[in-house]
């Protein structure tokens, strides 16, 4: 019991201890109450602002989620009608390639709905030439890792097939490991057309170029090229691999052929012009083997459509052979063929700048004019080809004892012209005469023979006082003929009171004359009887020809006052033609086609040595009509002898025709009888030298009985000129010569006259 209470007992007193303490601690804390409250009512305040300003913060925020949730709804909604209305169709693939969602785009693409594809393997909609593809597009792991691209072929509703670019992505977790396979297809079926046609044409284009002739390169704006094709492959010697990404300079390595000086800033000056620019006409390509080429080129600006520079285009051609071609043929028209020096026309220009320089500069040049000297022997005793040998080694001779700068030309036959640039006479007389002296101790050996030739050459001094080139080749042409007169093989300086100069200029001079005679027809034709000396039943009348020539004051010139110039300056040639068309024609207005008058028409030489007079005779005699047994064509002895092979030629060639021809002057060559049997002549005309003193001189008459009987033996009908009496015509017919012709048969009467006294003879016997 005791033990109960003592607890209880404790604890009351403890109780009252406390409520002691707790009495003092109030009562000492008394004095702080209203301060206590004080704070306690700043906190709560406080705390009440803070509480204010969360709760404003919170329904901002509240707000701005609540903005954000509409926009994000918002969004969603764009998303979705972008995801339906998108011009691309989209898949959004499981990994294992089966269609989890798409949109109307790729439905209508496929020509399906979308209800038909969702839970459909992609595949099943790819054409099946693509299918092997597709596989190993989407089943590649690097496909999977990136966002890639490829071109397949999927098929609509039926099969039907479109090209599509398919395109897709990855959606993955945060392991990495594959959601969703993202797909886009557009269809590209249009593009590809295009690029097909593009295709095609850049085949046909690179088709085109391959296989044109001419050589193309393109290269971009800085000139670094890009293309080109087999020709300019072969051209420039690189192949397009290796020419890619070089410079144009260093592919398309071009200089001009005459300075050697490369061609450069091709692609510059041509962006700068802006339109198409041709390079120098004489370029030559150097192709990466050092072989050349000649070519023509052009280059042309390569624009985009904007206008933009996309570089240039080269485009050239060998014209190797074609240039090669030209050069020949410019240098055929101004070269010898014969002896690769100089023509007479270009000699001449270069004389021409030579005559301009002296005057403009006072300088001094000199010209020689050069004839050789037993030429002729040459080529008649050992033909042309031997003669033609002669000329090369004696144009090397010469060349090699004159000066670079000097100029050596043909003029023709066996004359040459020589044109000493910046020589003073002095000096070019010792050229000349050193010249001289090379050719008199050059010996030409031929077959077994050895022949020995000469040079006269004719000297002139180019100042500038010279007139003008007609006049210093005049001139030279004068003092080389003096030369020859004076004893060939020499130089003669053209001196103007030189008389034998003088002579040869009046016949250069009267060479003139004759030219506009020619032009004005200033030649009249005359006749003179050939007269049979015994009777016959014949009634052919024969005429010779004859030419005069009327100067400027309307007076006759005979012959022999014009012959010798024209035939020492090649007159001879054009007048044979004059008096050929002029004879033929007037025979026609003329004399009566019912009479037989028949009419002998001279020759020269000269013509002879001209392949052109024969088709001139055929012409001739077929547009005057005259019948060609009316026509006999005289030549010389000499001149046939000179030209033997074209004389057979000629008289053969208008014998068919029905032409007759006459020896002319028989017995004056040296070799007359042994030539005589290879011409087929109709007549010999017995050279009046003989005739003429024949009744005085028996060595005279015996020739002419000589020559008589000899023609008569082949068969060839004789005539004797220059008869000049009755004594003659009686020793003549007791001879048996058959024709006589000179002033005792008859002189020289115009054409006109002659037909006119036919006439009235015609008239009245009848």
């Amino acid at each position: 019991m005791a033990q109960t209470t003592q607890p209880s007992k404790q604890k009351r007193r403890l109780a009252k201890l406390a409520k002691t303490i707790i009495f003092d601690q109030i009562h000492k804390n008394s004095q702080q109450v209203p301060s206590i409250f004080e704070h306690l009512s700043n906190q709560i305040n406080s705390l009440s602002e803070q509480l204010k300003t969360q709760q404003a913060e919170l329904k901002n925020k509240t707000q701005l989620l609540n903005n954000r949730q509409q926009a994000l709804i918002s969004a969603n909604e764009k998303y979705n009608d972008l995801y339906e209305s998108a011009p691309i169709g989209y898949f959004n693939l499981s990994q294992q390639g089966v269609i989890l969602n798409t949109n109307a785009k790729a439905a209508a693409l496929l020509n399906r709905e979308k209800e038909q594809l969702i839970g459909m393997p992609l595949s099943s909609f790819i054409h099946h030439t693509s299918l092997a593809a597709y596989y190993d597009y989407i089943r590649n792991p690097k496909t999977l890792r990136l966002e890639s691209s490829c071109e397949l072929k999927f098929a609509r509703k039926y099969g039907v097939p479109f090209d599509a670019l398919m395109e897709i992505s990855c959606k993955r977790n945060k392991q990495g490991a594959i959601l969703e396979i993202l797909t886009l297809i557009s269809d590209i079926t249009e593009r590809k057309a295009y690029e097909q046609a593009l295709i095609a044409e850049m085949d046909r284009a690179q088709v085109t170029l391959h296989s044109i002739g001419d050589g193309v390169i393109t290269t971009d704006a800085d000139g670094i090229v890009d293309y080109m094709n087999p020709i300019a492959e072969h051209l420039t010697g690189w192949s397009t691999e290796n020419a890619i990404g070089n410079s144009l300079q260093t592919v398309f390595h071009v200089i001009n052929e005459q300075t050697h000086k490369p061609i450069v800033n091709v692609v510059t000056k041509c962006l700068r012009a802006n339109q198409v620019i041709s390079l120098d006409t004489e370029c030559v390509l150097i192709g990466k083997n050092g072989q050349r080429f000649a070519i023509q080129n052009s280059v042309a600006p390569l624009r985009g459509r904007n206008g933009n520079v996309l570089g240039v285009v080269v485009v050239f051609s060998n014209v190797t052979e074609a240039r090669s071609m030209a050069q020949q043929i410019a240098h055929q028209a101004t070269h010898d063929s014969l002896t690769g020096l100089v023509n007479r026309r270009e000699f001449e220009k270069r004389l021409n700048k030579a005559v301009i320089s002296a005057k403009e500069n006072n300088t001094q040049h000199c010209l020689c004019y050069l004839d050789l000297d037993q030429f002729k022997i040459v080529n008649d005793t050992s033909g042309h080809v031997a003669g033609d040998d002669l000329l090369r080694k004696l144009t090397l001779l010469l060349k090699s004892k004159i000066r670079d700068r000097d100029t050596l030309a043909r003029h023709g036959g066996d004359e040459f012209g020589l044109l000493l640039a910046n020589c003073p006479l002095d000096q070019a007389y010792k050229i000349a005469n050193s010249l001289v002296a090379a050719v008199r101790n050059f010996h030409f050996e031929w077959g077994q023979r050895t022949f020995g030739v000469g040079v006269s050459i004719g000297l002139v001094p180019i100042s500038n006082k010279t007139n003008g080139t007609a006049e210093l080749m005049s001139q030279a042409d004068v003092a080389c003929y003096t030369a020859k007169d004076l004893g060939r093989n020499q130089v003669h300086i053209y001196q103007n009171e030189d008389n034998k100069l003088a002579q040869r200029h009046t016949e250069i001079l009267r060479v003139a004359d004759l030219t506009d005679s020619i032009k004005a027809n200033r030649f009249r034709l005359y006749c003179q009887m050939i007269q049979p000396l015994s009777p016959n039943d014949d009634e052919t009348v024969h005429y010779e020809l004859l030419l005069r020539s009327i100067d400027t004051d309307g007076k006759i010139e005979l012959p022999r006052n014009f012959i010798p110039a024209a035939e020492r300056y090649g007159m001879m040639a054009a007048i044979d033609r004059w008096v050929i068309n002029a004879a033929l024609h007037r025979y026609m207005a003329l004399f009566d086609l019912s009479k037989k008058i028949n009419i002998a028409i001279n020759l020269s030489g000269n013509s002879l040595a001209d392949s052109s007079l024969l088709p001139f005779v055929r012409n001739t005699l077929t547009d005057s009509g005259i019948p060609a047994q009316r026509v006999c064509f005289e030549i010389t002895e000499t001149a046939a002898i000179s030209n033997l092979e074209q004389a057979c030629h000629f008289i053969s060639e208008l014998k068919d025709l029905g032409c007759q021809f006459a020896l002319d002057d028989f017995g004056s060559g040296l070799s007359s009888f042994t030539y005589l049997k290879n011409l087929p002549v109709d007549y010999l005309k017995i050279d009046g030298s003989f005739v003429k003193d024949m009744i005085d001189d028996p060595i005279n008459e015996a020739m002419v009985a000589a020559i008589n009987e000899v023609g008569h033996v082949m068969g060839i009908k004789t005539i004797a000129e220059c008869v000049e009496n009755q004594a003659i015509i009686k020793q003549l017919t007791r001879l048996g010569v058959d024709y006589a012709q000179g002033y005792a048969i008859g002189t020289p009467l115009p054409i006109d006259v002659v037909a006119n006294n036919l006439n009235r003879l015609t008239m009245a016997t009848a």
